[in-house]
């Protein structure tokens, strides 16, 4: 099989998005055709025995263990796996979340502010 990986620093107990596009060209056959997303060795997602494919927009997610290896690997026996844009990021908290988060802080303000107020 041939691909492409890196390694990179990560946050340990972080989940990580990772996506990127994927095409495949050619006339492929179900015995001879694979792709696979690799973190750390472990399979996030895996396609075969597909025919010619146009782009397709692919995300996984995996969690940081302080050092990763995100690994993009394939073979076709009468095509290529083509692949683009690939990122890894952090994702975005949802609102609720976030709100969740800041009303403590919201609580402890206005606390403060009335003890000032009443002193």
């Amino acid at each position: 099989m041939a691909g492409v990986q890196q390694s990179f620093s990560t946050i340990a107990g972080v989940n990580y998005q990772i996506s990127l596009e994927w095409a495949l060209t050619g006339n492929n056959s179900q015995l001879y055709h694979l792709f696979e997303v690799l973190w750390d060795g472990k399979i996030l997602g895996q396609i075969s025995g597909s025919p010619e494919i146009q782009w397709q927009y692919l995300s996984y997610t995996a969690q940081g263990t302080g050092m990763d290896t995100l690994a993009i690997e394939g073979y076709s026996d009468n095509g290529f796996n083509t692949i683009d844009n690939v990122s890894v990021s952090v994702p975005e908290p949802e609102p609720l979340a976030m709100f969740l988060l800041v009303l403590p802080l919201i609580g402890s303000y206005m606390k403060r502010k009335q003890s000032k107020v009443a002193a």
